[in-house]
């Protein structure tokens, strides 16, 4: 079901059925304690933006050396489970790609299905 509203919501038909499920212990760990991430008092979009730049080894090299992908860094959807699956579509595209470099543009313009989605949670 939950893989049903993921491909709804990201128009994505391709996303597969998960293989097995892992349930993590995150909220009892000693140094997460079921934390999430939040922007920090005085920071802006642009630390976001600044956390998702790639690493490259030169400045002529084509491909990155290091990606960052994750909820995390997705200036949009930041702090949400489908911002974590976009920025690593988005990363998995730049090493898929060719090795002209492009500027890599993430289509979020349709975010009309938010809020159906959202109202379509259970939370039992």
């Amino acid at each position: 079901m939950c893989t049903n509203i993921l491909r709804k919501f990201l128009n994505d038909p391709y996303i597969p059925k998960p293989k097995t499920c892992v349930c993590t212990s995150w909220a009892s760990q000693p140094y997460a304690k079921g934390s999430y991430t939040a922007i920090a008092v005085g920071a802006s979009q642009i630390d976001i933006e600044y956390l998702a730049q790639p690493l490259y080894s030169s400045k002529n090299q084509a491909k990155p050396v290091l990606l960052f992908a994750g909820e995390h860094t997705h200036s949009n959807f930041y702090s949400t489970v489908h911002g974590a699956y976009l920025s690593g579509r988005t990363a998995a595209q730049v090493l898929l790609s060719s090795d002209t470099p492009q500027e890599i543009v993430l289509n979020c313009e349709d975010t009309s299905d938010l809020s159906s989605w959202i109202q379509g949670i259970s939370l039992e």
